[in-house]
C-alpha cells in the first residue's frame, strides 16, 4: 500500500481553479477544475461539510490508496490527494458525460447490443480492480460513468468510496 500512496501527486487546493459543482452524494461534492500550472482540466472530489468524522476521512484517504494502485482504462483515475485546512481533497481525472442512472432516469432502457457493450467494458474494470485486491462493494448505475471521448462512449468506474 506505501507504494500506491507514493504514487500520487500531492496536491493543494490552491493549485486549481475550481469551476462549477460537477455532482454531490451524501459524503462528498465534485467540482470541474482547472490545474493553473498546465491548464490541465480535473475533478475535484471534496468531503461535504457535514461529513467531517474520522470514519469519513479514512474513507478519503482509503480511496486514495485503493484507486493510486488501479490502472484500467475503464476505472477513474485518481492524479493527487490532499487537504485543504483540514479537509481532505482528491484529484480525479476529469470525465465528461453522465452516469448511468442519469441515463437509465432520462432515456429508460437501452437496446440489449449497447448494454452488452457497456457491460464487457465494466467487467474488464471490476476485473483490472480485483488483479490489484481492490473490491468496489458499491457498483450500481450512479457509480458507472459513461465517458464521452473520442466520438464514442467509454464506461468507467467511479467512487471507490466504500471500497476495500
Amino acid at each position: 500500500m506505501l507504494t500506491a500512496w507514493m504514487a500520487l501527486e500531492p496536491a493543494k487546493l490552491s493549485d486549481f481553479r475550481l469551476a462549477g459543482a460537477l455532482g454531490a452524494g451524501t459524503t462528498a461534492r465534485v467540482y470541474g477544475a482547472t490545474h493553473i500550472a498546465s491548464g490541465r482540466p480535473v475533478a475535484i472530489k471534496v468531503m461535504a461539510e457535514a461529513g467531517q468524522g474520522h470514519e469519513l476521512r479514512e474513507r478519503f484517504a482509503r480511496e486514495a490508496l485503493l484507486l493510486a494502485d488501479v490502472d484500467s482504462r475503464h476505472v477513474s483515475k485518481i492524479l493527487g490527494f490532499g487537504f485543504d485546512k483540514g479537509q481532505p481533497f482528491l484529484v480525479l481525472e476529469r470525465l465528461h458525460g453522465e452516469t448511468l442512472d442519469a441515463k437509465l432516469r432520462r432515456d429508460g432502457p437501452v437496446p440489449p447490443p449497447i448494454a452488452v457493450h457497456w457491460i464487457e467494458q465494466l467487467i474488464v474494470g471490476v476485473r483490472d480492480c480485483h488483479d490489484k485486491k481492490v473490491i468496489h462493494r458499491d457498483i450500481k448505475p450512479a457509480n458507472i460513468f459513461l465517458h464521452q471521448e473520442g466520438g464514442g462512449e467509454m464506461v468507467k468506474l467511479i467512487d471507490f468510496g466504500v471500497a476495500r
